[in-house]
């Protein structure tokens, strides 16, 4: 690519580290039972298993456009997680009662309101950087259709979720459509679109093909397997509310 990307996972994994182990150091030096060695261990796997857990649930993939509320659900549940499994291997271990248990509760209820906080900080700052222009995705349509030039109209009408439509790609000269040509770019036919894909030019690419182009686009999604460009369906009945969906 040749903009530079601030890495939100980056940024995001960085904050939850350190909100992590802020919550857990701000409350052990007020015990009896405090165990500076225990509370580092604690800390530390708590944060690797967090960053394990993120994973599965899907916190560090790209939440431009998504419901606030589904991405705090899933912190949410991460952090359950995370605790539980560290209970189950002190537990385990037979080291419960190296840890105040009036610290460990203040941990359990108050990380996950500093993350689902910090995050929805975050998130305003990103917004307003990329109506601003900066950290945006580049964007490629596959289809000239009416389908793709409404997706491309709403991506432009909201800034605050990064994305910038660059042009579209159409292998059928008389599927052309002038109207579209008047907003964005005829980048080229679908072996152009195979060869920039290959060389990583887009951030996301997708294919607005109508319905009876079922098998251009499953050869195209064929050839395009191997590369490392996300790739996305806009169905026709998506075309309304898309940007609503979890799509």
């Amino acid at each position: 690519m040749d903009d530079k990307h601030i890495s939100s996972e980056l940024i995001y994994r960085t904050v939850d580290i350190l909100v992590i182990l802020f919550t857990l150091f701000l409350g052990s030096p007020y015990t009896n039972f405090y165990n500076l060695e225990g509370f580092i261990i604690a800390g530390l796997s708590a944060v690797v298993i967090f960053g394990l857990m993120g994973r599965f649930t899907e916190i560090y993939t790209s939440w431009s456009g998504r419901p606030l509320r589904d991405e705090f659900f899933r912190i949410t549940v991460a952090w359950l997680l995370t605790f539980l499994t560290l209970v189950f291997i002190a537990f385990l271990t037979k080291t419960t009662e190296q840890f105040s248990r009036v610290v460990l509760l203040a941990w359990l209820l108050a990380t996950p309101i500093l993350l689902i906080l910090s995050r929805f900080l975050l998130r305003q700052v990103f917004a307003h950087l990329r109506r601003l222009g900066i950290n945006n995705r580049k964007v490629a349509i596959v289809g000239m259709t009416q389908n793709g030039l409404h997706f491309a109209r709403d991506l432009e009408n909201r800034p605050e979720f990064g994305y910038h439509v660059v042009g579209f790609y159409d292998d059928r000269k008389e599927r052309v459509n002038e109207d579209i040509l008047k907003y964005y770019s005829h980048l080229g036919d679908f072996d152009d679109l195979i060869i920039s894909a290959r060389n990583g030019e887009w951030d996301q690419i997708y294919i607005a093909l109508p319905v009876e182009a079922r098998k251009r686009m499953l050869h195209l999604l064929n050839e395009l397997s191997d590369s490392a460009t996300p790739i996305r369906l806009l169905p026709d009945y998506f075309t309304t509310n898309l940007l609503q969906s979890k799509f």
